[in-house]
This record gives structure tokens, sequence and C-alpha cells, in this order.
């Protein structure tokens, strides 16, 4: 009979330790799936560089914070400004109400000039556009209208 009771109470114990176990194998599987979800997430960085781009470009051409200077808006001031192979783009100042294009200037490579012409049909090109209301000059209103390309 003793071996009766010790297999009881050996089963017993098992049971009080089956559901002890549960609860940590349910935390331990959320955890690894939390890792494998955060390990295999696509991270896309297009959007930081384009910001990074935009801000070190209106640094460049700032004469006072948030007021730049039109003539500053030339391609080799802009090359001095930011310089990347893989990343094209033009800037474009505007008239605020008229809209009316008062400076323009590119950095980009001839076939990134040519993509950028035919962008939304070419899906391994992407392009965006962010406009940046701007002071130029005399304290006159303005768009700053960044055009920006790169391989998908």
């Amino acid at each position: 009979m003793k071996s009766k009771r010790g297999a009881m109470e050996l089963s017993a114990e098992s049971v009080i330790w089956l559901w002890r176990l549960i609860p940590l194998s349910i935390l331990i599987i959320f955890f690894f799936a939390i890792a494998v979800v955060y390990l295999s997430a696509e991270i896309n960085t297009k959007e930081m560089q384009k910001d990074i781009i935009r801000e070190t470009v209106l640094e460049c051409l700032s004469t006072f914070p948030g007021k730049i200077a039109s003539e500053k808006i030339t391609k080799e001031i802009l090359q001095d400004c930011y310089r990347d192979p893989t990343w094209g783009y033009q800037i474009t100042l505007k008239e605020y109400e008229t809209k009316k294009s008062l400076a323009q200037a590119k950095v980009m490579t001839r076939q990134q000039e040519t993509d950028l012409e035919i962008c939304t049909t070419k899906p391994e090109v992407a392009c965006s556009t962010q406009e940046v209301y701007t002071l130029y000059d005399n304290n006159q209103q303005g768009w700053l209208i960044f055009e920006f390309i790169t391989q998908n």
C-alpha cells in the first residue's frame, strides 16, 4: 500500500507543479512571440531621411530661424548643404498666395531627373513632395516645396 500512496502523492504533486508551469509557459511564449515580431519588422528609414535632408537644407538656406534667403537656392549651395547619390531632391520657392515660382534648384543625377518626371509609373522609384511654409527675403510669405526621389 505504501507504493500506492507514494504514487498518489507524486501524481498530486505533479498536478500542482503543472498548474504552476502553465502561466510560466504562457509568459515565455508571449515574450518569444513579441521578440519574433519585433525582429522581423521592416524598418522604413525613408521618412527619417527626407526629414534630415529637409532640415539640413532649411538650416543651410536660413538667414534667421523660419526665414530663408531666396538667392541661396542654387545648385551649388544645395550641393554643399546635402548630397547623397542615393537621394535626389528639388527645391522650389513659391509665393504664398499665387504659388508663382520664384526660385528652383535640383540636386540629383540625370537618371533621377528623368525618373522624377515619370515617377508614378516606375515602381522601383519612390517619390514624394513636402511643402513648408517659410518667410523669405523681406519677410514675404512663401512655400518651399521639396520633391524627393530615391530607389525603392
